[in-house]
């Protein structure tokens, strides 16, 4: 009975999931944006990175 519940639990969230568009192409899409995002992030830091040391540089 036990397995049966759990095989049960299982495809209930797999349909659940697939009902909802969480699919392989969703994945992929979240890779890009994440991509893009870290990129985003990372340059705005190198900008106030390059502020800060300009700022001292002035002082």
């Amino acid at each position: 009975m036990g397995a049966d519940l759990d095989e049960k639990m299982r495809d209930a969230l797999h349909s659940f999931i697939q009902e909802r568009g969480v699919d392989e192409n969703l994945f992929t899409f979240l890779q890009a944006w994440l991509y893009v995002k870290d990129h985003r992030n990372l340059m705005r830091w190198f900008k106030s990175v390059g502020t800060f040391i300009n700022e001292r540089k002035s002082t």
